[in-house]
């Protein structure tokens, strides 16, 4: 998922254990996030989807749903 699925993304505490495994799973590591600040780096003035993860943006939706998940029973 990109930032864009991730920030449209509905939790249902209904299926909260694989919401959960989902969501772990698809962190990107600090070595994903250094590759992706490299490459962003030679394309400065476009926008490409390195540019979420150098900045570690889909992690933090990431965390903000996990958190969510976290108030359910």
């Amino acid at each position: 998922m990109n930032t864009r699925d991730l920030n449209h993304y509905q939790i249902s505490c209904k299926f909260k254990e694989q919401q959960v495994a989902m969501l772990q799973s698809m962190r990107q590591s600090r070595d994903e996030q250094f590759a992706a600040s490299m490459r962003s780096w030679l394309r400065p003035f476009s926008w490409t989807p390195d540019h979420d993860i150098a900045h570690n943006n889909p992690n933090k939706y990431i965390n903000y749903h996990l958190n969510q998940l976290s108030y359910c029973p």
